[in-house]
């Protein structure tokens, strides 16, 4: 999953498994496989590939000592944005 903005502020969590796209129309519009789901997100474009890529390299290789623990950190992070 990656996180990102709506411009409301909204913080979303997206499968970046199941996204097909990331444009900059100018804004940033992130369209899902499905070709119905389409977000507009704050982050730029490049911000959002750039996420998808670091999500792509954690699942696929193992984690070091402080990988984990960063990963912990954003897991707990992303918890605390979903409770506020």
């Amino acid at each position: 999953m990656i996180r990102v903005t709506r411009f409301d502020g909204t913080v979303l969590f997206i499968n970046a498994n199941a996204i097909k796209s990331v444009q900059a129309a100018p804004d940033t519009v992130i369209t899902l496989l499905n070709d119905q789901d389409r977000f507009m997100v704050r982050e730029r474009r490049d911000t959002v590939i750039q996420a998808i890529l670091s999500y792509q390299r954690f699942v696929h290789q193992p984690l070091s000592g402080e990988e984990t623990a960063a990963m912990e950190r954003f897991i707990l992070d992303a918890h605390t944005d979903i409770n506020e």
